[in-house]
């Protein structure tokens, strides 16, 4: 222990010395965080991170914030804990004012027990068994099946309270407790015992924050000086500063890799190895924007989030960036220039020239001096130009160059080439040759000549000439901030729009050029610089390394994307201002300061986004999706076509960088997706009618696309004027009116018809009485008058002859118009009309018959005898049936008139079909006269049956 002890010491010595500026991220409330008090945070199911805070709770998404207040039904403005169940609601836990409910966007705050007497809510654990734990200041509540239980409370034994910051289960029934009163407070969930692991059982602080369960049971506890181990009983304990053990209150413990990431009240982050068992400080001296941090998680893409005191929500994402300016030993003033020299880093600023070490400035040449752009030699001089350029063949050895301002100097072999705002000079041992010139960014030697970079296009120096290269004319070719060599006859250089590959056979030029887009970079390179057979590449938004070979030989891009927009610098890298040394780490200079790169300690975010709606706009409101559901499907009137879809990839790492792909299938060119774009919003105007499905997919800001397509399916109605149904209900009522209309007519034509056969049949019912009437009244009269003189005569022959005619003359004015129907009534008439038959005839005929004369009118009772009189008739000369049978009744409101008889019987309807008879036709046509009904019931050698129903 005591060997372990030295070595931290020493190692503790040392931290002041490096003081790396690692990179850091800060959300605040200018970037919309509800408070900069930030006590627990948590990333939910669906991506979103949530974040406790003094002023509420904050849901961020990687872009923005959606903040719950009391004015959202939250119980307190102050959140102090926050926590996901397994049904993916949110709980939160605030001081004194018991806990808050969000599922869908909406807040519940039950109130089913008295929280103030709890105290604040400091943690929640879900058990296996879908119980959820309230751990509280002053108790355990426990909520099960919808029922919130207290499970331990304040009593005499714990009359202060239990205090529990944090909380893990070791076992199936047993909870680890961090207590800020007790220690570790030991929790058996079946019987409600509690254990202590403290100050009197292991010599542990009392005053306990964090607790964590590691793969190897062992129990780490986190308090106020120290990180206790406790494995078997066997205790160890680590200090992290022992010259400040108060700035040591450990609040969280996170394992990643074999590394405890702990959350402090006084140092900031702290990094603890387990294998070596050392420190790490990275606090507000390192890059930590606070030394206040509460609580930490790690998210899918592998970034850490920390909780800090009024430093709001802090990102860190890996070591692979480090920073330095003045605050870790840099002079004083803006930085100009970087250069690897002898394995150690050259920066100049305007306070001279820093020489790191391991990371650390070990040396300043040229104090108090402002120094410009620095190259080394490929003698391994470093040449240092400003007001007067200087070569340091080592750090204690300077040589005076030349005199004046410059803004550029290099030096190849004997020859040494210095560029000024004008002019360029080329010196030797022996000579000294000026030429007008731009003014360089960069100069290298390629063959027998000089390419030099500047903002006014790429120019070759030759024969004491500045020259333009052919090929490459200014008017379309310029801003050139960087250049490097690939090999003894090809340089590279960028500038806005391409990647130019320069080369230089036989005194030709042969230029090679790839645009930036095809290889993904969309900003502007400001600084290239290559090493071996890779090309790295700077631009605003980070590093990129481009394999050279392949893209030479076969047009093959093989290319790595280091975007770190957190942690990159938020000023330009300097141009042509990167160097790479031997072990591949990469520097750059900027106006604050100098960053390193080390490619082995990038963690690439690998993982797509998740994919999400955040809202969709009709026209300029949010649409109402519960308003246009017609079942699980969305459907909007034709005059609802104006939509906005604003989509949301949830990703962390490089958010600002993300890009958007999307489609609307439906729609013309619908398979085809449209450009990858940073745009969220996209709008579809006017949208005709028809079946939708809007799809979208983002990469995560590193190039890694999700590919899953977000589908969003929605119809939007045709008007009812073009729809099928529309015009089958159209031609249906065209034609049932067509159908309506014509059967209108044929009814009209019928009722016509009908018309004229009454009329005809009431013409020849007054023709037929007329003639009745002129026989009994004038011929029957003379017969009378006849038969008298005859009877007077005395002869018998003519008395007969003369008796029979007035008889038969009789009965045919009794058949052309019954007199004793206008006398008598219907029912007189019907039975007088039965006997005269029954007389003349064979047939026996049997009859009931009520008197019905009340319920029959003249017009009426005519028809009825006509028709009886027929039906007779049709008997009488067809059916030849030696026996009938006649009734007569009132049944209800109808009369019914029956005759039957047993005659040969026929089939009627063929009958009625095929027969010219007047007679049934008559029958039928008196029947609608009288609105009356006739049934015919009819079998061959069963006899007929008819039934006439007569309503009254």
């Amino acid at each position: 222990m005591k060997i372990r002890l030295l070595f931290f010491l020493v190692f503790l010595y040392c931290c002041p010395a490096i003081a790396q500026q690692y990179l850091f991220k800060q959300y605040t409330k200018e970037e919309g965080l509800s408070n900069n008090e930030v006590y627990d945070l948590i990333q939910a199911r669906d991506g979103i991170i949530w974040a406790a805070t003094y002023g509420g709770v904050s849901a961020f998404d990687g872009s923005s914030f959606k903040n719950y207040t009391t004015e959202d039904g939250l119980a307190s403005d102050f959140a102090f804990s926050v926590f996901e169940d397994s049904k993916g609601r949110i709980w939160v836990g605030t001081l004194s004012k018991g806990i808050s409910i969000i599922k869908d966007g909406k807040v519940t705050s039950p109130s089913d027990i008295d929280y103030f007497n709890y105290g604040t809510v400091t943690e929640f654990f879900e058990h296996d068994d879908g119980s959820i734990y309230i751990f509280a200041n002053r108790g355990v509540i426990k909520y099960q099946d919808g029922m919130f239980i207290p499970i331990i409370e304040a009593t005499e034994i714990i009359q202060d309270g239990i205090y529990v910051q944090d909380v893990v289960l070791l076992n199936d029934h047993t909870f680890a407790m961090a207590s800020t009163r007790r220690g570790v407070i030991l929790f058996n969930t079946l019987t409600c015992e509690l254990d202590y692991i403290n100050e009197d059982s292991h010599k542990i602080n009392n005053l306990c924050f964090s607790v964590h369960l590691d793969d190897d049971g062992a129990l780490w506890i986190g308090s106020y000086g120290a990180l206790y181990k406790l494995k078997d009983d066997k205790k160890e304990t680590y200090v992290p500063d022992w010259n400040d053990f108060n700035s040591n209150k450990i609040w969280r413990i996170l394992e990643d890799n074999g590394r405890l990431y702990l959350a402090t009240e006084g140092n900031g982050l702290l990094l603890f190895d387990k294998k070596t068992e050392q420190f790490k400080i990275l606090d507000d001296q390192r890059g930590f924007p606070n030394k206040y941090a509460y609580s930490l998680i790690k998210d899918r893409e592998d970034n850490f989030w920390f909780a800090t005191y009024r430093g709001g929500l802090v990102k860190f994402r890996d070591t692979s960036f480090t920073f330095y300016d003045a605050s870790q030993g840099l002079p004083e003033g803006a930085v100009k220039s970087v250069v690897s020299w002898n394995e150690d880093w050259a920066v100049s600023t305007e306070n001279g020239v820093a020489i790191f070490e391991e990371g650390r400035v070990v040396d300043t040449l040229m104090k108090g001096i402002s120094t410009g752009m620095l190259n080394v030699s490929n003698s391994k001089e470093l040449l240092v130009s400003g007001n007067d350029t200087y070569a340091f063949q080592d750090r204690y050895s300077k040589e005076f160059v030349v005199e004046g301002a410059h803004s550029y100097v290099i030096k190849n072999d004997a020859k040494l080439v210095i560029s000024s705002s004008s002019q360029i000079h080329f010196m030797t041992d022996g000579s000294s040759v000026t030429i007008p010139a731009r003014k360089a960014a960069a100069i290298v030697p390629i063959g027998d000549r000089y390419l030099s970079a500047s903002q006014f296009g790429m120019f070759q120096l030759h024969n004491n000439v500045e020259d333009s290269i052919p090929g490459l004319h200014q008017k379309y070719h310029e801003a050139f901030y960087t250049l490097d060599i690939l090999n003894a006859n090809t340089a590279v250089t960028a500038n806005n729009k391409n990647l130019y590959f320069i080369t230089l056979e036989n005194s030709n030029f042969k230029n090679r050029i790839f645009p930036l887009d095809a290889l993904n970079i969309r900003d502007d390179v400001t600084a290239l610089r290559v090493a071996g057979d890779d090309l790295w590449l700077a631009s605003k938004k980070g590093l990129s390394k481009l394999a050279v070979s392949p893209l030479l030989q076969k047009d093959s891009i093989v290319m790595q994307h280091y975007t770190n927009t957190f942690g990159f610098p938020t000023q330009a890298i300097l141009e042509n201002q990167i160097a790479v040394s031997k072990d591949g780490t990469v520097a750059f200079a900027t106006k604050e300061g100098v960053g390193f790169f080390s490619e082995d300690n990038f963690v690439s975010n690998t993982q797509p986004p998740q994919l999400k709606l955040k809202n969709i706009l009709l026209f300029a409101e949010k649409l109402d999706e519960a308003t246009f559901l017609k079942g699980d499907k969305l459907v909007l009137p034709y005059t609802k076509n104006y939509l906005t879809f604003n989509m949301q990839a949830v990703t962390f790492t490089s958010p600002e960088t993300v890009n958007y792909s999307y489609r609307l299938r439906g729609l013309r060119d619908s398979d085809t997706w449209s450009s990858p774009s940073q745009k969220k919003d996209i709008v579809f105007s006017y949208l005709p009618p028809g079946d939708y499905v809007f799809e979208f997919t983002a990469d995560n800001g590193n190039g890694v696309w999700q590919p899953d397509a977000f589908t969003y399916p929605f119809t939007i109605s045709v008007p009812f004027w073009r729809t099928i149904w529309f015009w089958s209900i159209l031609g249906f009522t065209a034609v049932a009116l067509g159908f309506i209309l014509l059967s209108r007519k044929n009814l009209l034509a019928r009722k016509r018809q009908e018309r004229v056969t009454q009329d005809i049949i009431n013409a020849q019912e007054e023709e037929r009485s007329r003639v009745a009437r002129e026989l009994h009244d004038s011929v029957g009269q003379k017969l009378m008058m006849l038969t008298r003189k005859v009877k007077y005569l005395k002869n018998p022959e003519a008395e007969a002859l003369a008796g029979s005619t007035l008889s038969e003359l009789r009965s045919i004015s009794r058949g052309l118009h019954p007199a004793v129907l206008e006398r008598l009534g219907f029912t007189a008439a019907l039975e007088a009309l039965l006997e005269e038959v029954d007389e003349q005839t064979d047939t026996f005929i049997s009859s009931e018959i009520e008197n019905i004369d009340a319920y029959v009118s003249q017009n009426a009772g005519l028809h009825m005898y006509r028709v009886f009189q027929e039906l007779l008739s049709n008997m009488i000369k067809h059916a030849q049936a030696p026996a009938a049978r006649v009734e007569v009744s009132k049944e209800g409101q109808t009369l019914r008139l029956y005759l039957k008889d047993n005659g040969k019987g026929f089939n009627y309807h063929e009958k009625l079909k095929t027969t010219k008879s007047l007679g049934m036709k008559s029958i039928l046509e008196r029947c609608k006269i009288i609105n009356a009904r006739l049934e015919v019931n009819s079998q061959i050698g069963q006899g007929t049956t008819y039934i006439l129903i007569v309503p009254i």
